[in-house]
């Protein structure tokens, strides 16, 4: 599994960590603050756009 994860430059929840959250702050904060958006479908955007731009180290 670690060679799928090398090979693929995946970092995990470490990386993302010590990125400062860079995948929170560049898509998912500004996926929430949609106009006219109710605090259920901010947090339904949010939680896709998470799943389209995270890279899930499970997932490989």
């Amino acid at each position: 599994m670690n060679d799928c994860i090398e090979e693929f430059g995946l970092t995990g929840a470490r990386g993302e960590t010590a990125s400062g959250y860079q995948t929170i702050m560049t898509y998912s904060l500004p996926a929430a603050l949609f106009e006219g958006a109710s605090a259920e479908q901010a947090l339904w955007q949010v939680s896709l756009t998470l799943m389209v731009y995270n890279q899930d180290t499970h997932v490989a």
